[in-house]
């Protein structure tokens, strides 16, 4: 193998790419700060603590599982916590046009079964 992989390569400018976005984000919100959305912790957490108990179920030598498990549940506790901050922001990236909200709901579907589908084939 002669020269850097491809692989290498993209993932280094994706990362380069990434911090160059991210650089560009902290200056435009400078002095800006965002309250926390303490319902989405909640959901996070309510999400991967079922995920972090299958993933240590089926892969019994990894700690990934027992890593989401944990982080779940203190992303759950947290929400829970701050539960009076919920009605303040509780949907703040709900999408209000229903033609766009159906579109990207069927998008994501059809992605997901493409997805499936290719698993299926080149397994």
């Amino acid at each position: 193998m002669a020269g850097i992989p491809w692989i290498l390569t993209s993932i280094i400018i994706l990362i380069i790419l990434f911090l160059i976005i991210s650089l560009i984000m902290i200056k435009k919100n400078k002095g800006k700060k965002q309250k926390t959305n303490y319902y989405s912790l909640f959901i996070m957490g309510a999400v991967w603590v079922p995920i972090g108990l299958i993933m240590s179920y089926l892969e019994k030598e990894s700690t990934i599982g027992l890593m989401f498990f944990i982080l779940g549940w203190i992303y759950f506790v947290i929400g829970i916590l701050h539960k009076d901050e919920w009605d303040k922001n509780k949907c703040p990236y709900l999408i209000e046009n229903k033609k766009l909200r159906l579109s990207l709901i069927i998008g994501l579907i059809l992605l997901l079964v493409l997805g499936l589908a290719i698993f299926v084939l080149f397994k």
